[in-house]
């Protein structure tokens, strides 16, 4: 409520009271109607500044997800580059290790030929 709305609603109130006998009950009655009031405005502002924390947090969750579904997708492709690394890793081990194989056959043809 702006200040105002209040002045008027406090001047409506004292003319209550002036113009009529019951003037104290009429008083209460604007009282409570304008508590009544300010508390549905006080309500109001709250639920529009909920709303608002509400939008904004859900904004930031969509973008973390968008983030999240980023580094998702790069984690796949990494996983798959590394399953083809390990393979290729594999076979070099496996080469390598007929290599060594041939190579110390050779030395031991040598050898004896040698003796």
């Amino acid at each position: 409520m702006t200040p105002k709305e209040q002045n008027r609603l406090t001047y409506g109130i004292k003319t209550l009271k002036r113009k009529d006998g019951r003037g104290e009950e009429l008083s209460k009655r604007a009282k409570l109607g304008y508590y009544l009031y300010a508390h549905s405005e006080v309500a109001n502002l709250r639920k529009a500044e909920a709303s608002r924390a509400i939008e904004e947090a859900q904004a930031k969750i969509k973008k973390v997800q968008v983030k999240v579904e980023g580094l998702s997708e790069a984690s796949r492709s990494h996983f798959v580059e590394v399953e083809h690394l390990q393979e290729v890793l594999r076979r070099e081990k496996q080469v390598s290790a007929g290599l060594k194989t041939t190579l110390a056959l050779e030395d031991d043809k040598w050898r004896k030929i040698e003796e």
